[in-house]
């Protein structure tokens, strides 16, 4: 394929390197932050919490906030950012697109791995650094107190013999729903209707309301609620706890489910380990404060503190576990590549087929309607080479071969440049919009919409 340069190929390749350029400076490489560490922190980190205000884990990160600062463990105080959401995924999305500088911290449970499970995002924590585990909720199934079920091996024969008709209030893709999907798969029959009702507040009104018949809390929920009339079926972890000594576990009942809510942070992947050990240092020394035992006794989370190869394990451990119930299989979808494409041959045949037989034949075309060769051999090869560079901008984007940014300048630039023929005027206003597409992109997709791309 040959296309008629007016600009020489030298001038091109300058072009193109000087944008190669510019964008290297929107977007670091991995590690450019790394420098002056003696100096991290210097100003405030922003805590993501990817779920609204008054919720468990946004009480966990103030609380932990408060006994950092309280015993000055770093020099900046942490700034707490609510970014609630589709199951914590929209604020994980933003962290993961962030700065990998240190200064933009997750806080997200095990929802980063079950959200991955359940197909709400592509990515689970292999896409950030892991930096602590600290603290730990256990998880009550519990139901109205003039519910019929006494127990946890009753609620899930009712559901045996009536499938999908005992409704399961749980927050979809989060550690409540696949808490569920243990439970139906220790009893082998059972299959519970799950009813999309958010966090802990809005699972107890629809509980309290009669719009659901059961679901999951932390211990911590389960206290704070159990007044307004409700009751434990079974608490799910290995033995009784000291704050529910009254509530068998589920093992007790011989429903295998042992299920717990972990509070991990989370740093972009590509940030600095020294930058992630000096945050992970300043919160294990919180958790070994009397303030913060006291107010985590009050909150019922146990103080456990995680880190270093003993995370990974534990994140391979939980991983492994929750890919037993992969949600993603449950839910059978159409090949709707194939259907659309068999669509568009079928609608598209006959209308090619109709234009064929409309064309002019050759010897009576009048000479304002002559055919020229070489014009439909140039935009024959324009058209080809566009297509291709849509096939890879498209293949870069979703297989991560270059930054969201960076792909869309190149595509912008090599389109524009392959329809204008190269042509020497229209160079800087490529070079100008190329850049501009790539930087406006960028902004779009990872801090306005925050779409995982």
């Amino acid at each position: 394929m040959y296309v008629k340069c007016t600009f020489p190929r030298q001038w091109i390749a300058a072009c193109c390197l000087a944008m190669v350029c510019c964008l290297a400076c929107i977007w670091p490489l991995p590690g450019a932050y790394g420098e002056d560490l003696a100096a991290y922190p210097n100003r405030p980190i922003k805590v993501v919490v990817p779920f609204t205000p008054g919720g468990g884990s946004d009480t966990f990160a103030r609380i932990m906030k408060a006994a950092v600062e309280e015993h000055h463990l770093l020099p900046q105080p942490l700034v707490i950012i609510n970014v609630g959401g589709a199951s914590g995924t929209i604020g994980s999305r933003r962290v993961k697109n962030e700065k990998p500088d240190g200064y933009t911290v997750l806080l997200l449970h095990d929802a980063i791995l079950t959200a991955k499970y359940a197909a709400k995002v592509n990515y689970g924590p292999e896409a950030f650094r892991s930096v602590v585990a600290t603290g730990e909720s256990a998880m009550l199934v519990a139901v109205r107190d003039d519910s019929p079920f006494e127990s946890l091996p009753e609620m899930l024969e009712a559901a045996s013999r009536r499938p999908d008709e005992i409704t399961f209030a749980v927050n979809m893709g989060a550690p409540t729903h696949f808490a569920g999907l243990l439970l139906q798969r220790a009893y082998k029959k059972a299959r519970l209707r799950f009813v999309q009702s958010g966090d802990g507040p809005s699972r107890f009104a629809a509980l309290k309301g009669g719009h659901v018949a059961v679901t999951t809390f932390s211990l911590s929920e389960f206290d704070r609620f159990q007044a307004a009339g409700i009751r434990a079926l079974a608490i799910l972890s290995e033995q009784r706890h000291r704050h529910a000594p009254n509530i068998p576990t589920a093992r007790e009942q011989g429903v295998d489910v042992v299920q717990s809510i972990v509070h991990y942070w989370w740093m972009p992947k590509d940030t600095p380990p020294q930058r992630a050990e000096v945050f992970a240092q300043a919160l294990i020394a919180a958790m070994q404060t009397k303030s913060m035992r006291a107010t985590l006794e009050e909150f019922r989370i146990d103080p456990i503190v995680i880190s270093g190869g003993a995370l990974r394990r534990h994140l391979q451990q939980a991983n492994d576990e929750i890919a037993v119930v992969d949600s993603r299989a449950t839910l059978p979808l159409p090949n709707l590549p194939f259907w659309i494409g068999a669509l568009a041959l079928l609608t598209g045949t006959p209308v090619l087929l109709q234009r064929l037989r409309r064309r002019t034949p050759a010897t009576k075309q009048s000479p304002l309607t002559k055919h020229d060769p070489s014009q439909t051999k140039k935009t024959r090869t324009m058209l080809a080479l566009c297509v291709l560079l849509v096939s890879l901008y498209a293949a870069s984007v979703t297989q991560h071969w270059a930054p969201l940014g960076a792909a869309t300048a190149l595509f912008v630039f090599l389109t524009g440049g392959v329809l204008s023929q190269w042509r020497r005027q229209q160079l800087p206003t490529l070079v100008v919009s190329a850049a501009a597409a790539g930087v406006v992109f960028h902004l779009l997709f990872t801090q306005l919409f925050v779409i995982d791309l």
